[in-house]
C-alpha cells in the first residue's frame, strides 16, 4: 500500500503508532504480512486515547463557556468561538472512530487486491514518479511540523494567559493531552491522503501500460486493454467509497482550518498592536502558514489522482489519431473512454463543495475575509 523505501517505510511507522496512541485508529498497515490489522493492544491504547478525548475535552468547553479569560471583547469572543467549533470537531470526529476505520480497512483490502490480480508493467513517467515521491515526503514533513507547531503555541499561550493551577506538572500534561486531541484531526485526514496517494500511482501505472499497448495497435492488445478498463472502473469505485467514508472528516476538516486560520491571523494583529514578544508573532505566524500550506498539499494530492483517471481518456482519444488504427483495439478505446466519461473523479464532501487546488484559494481568500472583519470589529470597540 506505500512506498517500498525505508524512509517512507519509517515514517509511515511513526505515523501509524502515533495515530494509536493519540485515539485515531487502532490498525496500522503491516509491511511483513501486507495487511491491515489492528491487536488487542492497539485497541486498548486507542481506546484511552479516546477516553482522554471524552475526558479533556468536555472540560475545556466547560472552561471555555464559563471562565474568564480577561480579555477584550472582540478577543475574548473569537477565543470562545474558536476553541468550541474545535472542541465539538474533535468530539464529533472520535464518535466517528470506529466506523471510519473499518471502512478504511475494507478499502486497503480491496486496494491490495486490486494490487494482486493485475502488477501493470508499463514504465511510468520518472518526472511524475519523482513528484509523487516528493509530495509524500513533503506531506509527512508538514504533518510533523503542524503538529510541534500547535504544541508549541499551546505552551506559550499557557505560559503567558494560563490558568492559575497549584500543580503547574498536571497543568502541562493536561495541556500535551489536549494538543493530542487536537491533533486527532490532522491525522485522520492523514490516512485519506496516504489512500489517495496510493490510488494516484496507481492510476500513473495504468496510464503508463495503457501507453504501451497502444503502440502496438494490435487486436492482442484488446483482451488486456478491457481488463484495465475494469480496474480503472474498481479504482475509480474506490476512491469514491473513500470520499463517502471521510465525508465529515473532509468538511470538517475545512471548516475548522478556515475558523482556526483566521482566528491565528487576528491574533497575530492583536499581539504586534500590544507589543507582544516577536517569538509570540513567529510562533503563531509560522502555525498559520504550515496550516495553509498542509491544506493545499491535500486538494494537490485530489487534483493529482482527478488528472491521472483524465489522462487515460486523452490517451484513448490520441489512438484515433494514428494513419492505420486496429479495428478492434478502437473499439476497445470508444468503450474505455465511454466509461471515463460516465463516471468523473471528483471530491465532494455531501455534495456541497468540490475539494482542489481552487478550492484552497478560495479558503485562504475567506480567511483573509474573516480576518479583516475580525480586525475591524476590534478597531471599533476600541473606539466606542
Amino acid at each position: 500500500m506505500l512506498p517500498a523505501g525505508k524512509v517512507q517505510r519509517v515514517l509511515y511507522e511513526l505515523y501509524a503508532y502515533y495515530a494509536i496512541f493519540a485515539g485515531v485508529t487502532s490498525y496500522r498497515y503491516d509491511h511483513k504480512l501486507r495487511v491491515y490489522k489492528n491487536s488487542r493492544w492497539t485497541q486498548l491504547v486507542a481506546s484511552l486515547g479516546n477516553l482522554f478525548v471524552y475526558v479533556i475535552l468536555p472540560m475545556d468547553i466547560y472552561i471555555v463557556c464559563m471562565a474568564g479569560f480577561k480579555l477584550d471583547v472582540v478577543t475574548d469572543l473569537t477565543v470562545r468561538l474558536e476553541t468550541l467549533i474545535n472542541d465539538v470537531i474533535c468530539l464529533l470526529c472520535v464518535l466517528q472512530r470506529v466506523p471510519r476505520e473499518r471502512a478504511t480497512k475494507q478499502l486497503i483490502q480491496q486496494l491490495l487486491r486490486l494490487q494482486r490480480i493485475h502488477r501493470f508493467g508499463g514504465t511510468s513517467d520518472a518526472r511524475l514518479e519523482l513528484q509523487m515521491e516528493r509530495i509524500y515526503l513533503l506531506k509527512f514533513a508538514l504533518l510533523w511540523l503542524l503538529t510541534a507547531a500547535v504544541l508549541l503555541t499551546m505552551m506559550m499561550s499557557f505560559d503567558k494567559f494560563g490558568w492559575d493551577l497549584e500543580n503547574p506538572v498536571v497543568a502541562r500534561v493536561i495541556l500535551v493531552l489536549y494538543s493530542l486531541a487536537i491533533d486527532g484531526q490532522d491525522f485522520a485526514i492523514h490516512m485519506h491522503f496516504l489512500l489517495s496517494w496510493r490510488i494516484c500511482q496507481l492510476y500513473l501505472g495504468l496510464n503508463a501500460r495503457v501507453r504501451q499497448l497502444l503502440r502496438r495497435n494490435s487486436a492482442t492488445a484488446t483482451l488486456e486493454l478491457q481488463h484495465l478498463r475494469w480496474q480503472h472502473w474498481q479504482l475509480a469505485l474506490l476512491f469514491k467509497r473513500l470520499n463517502v467514508a471521510y465525508n465529515f472528516i473532509l468538511l470538517s476538516s475545512r471548516f475548522s482550518l478556515i475558523v482556526t486560520a483566521a482566528a491565528l491571523g487576528y491574533y497575530i494583529s492583536v499581539f504586534h498592536a500590544l507589543q507582544y514578544h516577536v517569538s509570540f508573532i513567529v510562533a503563531f505566524f509560522a502555525l498559520y502558514v504550515l496550516i495553509a500550506l498542509d491544506c493545499y498539499m491535500i486538494d494537490l494530492i485530489y487534483d493529482l489522482t482527478n488528472r491521472s483517471h483524465r489522462d487515460t481518456a486523452w490517451q484513448l482519444r490520441r489512438h484515433n489519431l494514428i494513419r492505420r488504427p486496429n479495428a478492434c483495439l478502437a473499439n476497445g478505446c470508444e468503450l474505455f473512454a465511454l466509461q471515463i466519461a460516465c463516471f468523473p473523479l471528483d471530491v465532494k464532501p455531501y455534495g456541497l463543495f468540490a475539494i482542489g487546488k481552487k478550492t484552497w484559494l478560495s479558503s485562504i481568500v475567506c480567511i483573509f475575509s474573516w480576518m479583516i472583519v475580525l480586525v475591524q470589529y476590534r478597531m471599533l470597540a476600541e473606539k466606542s
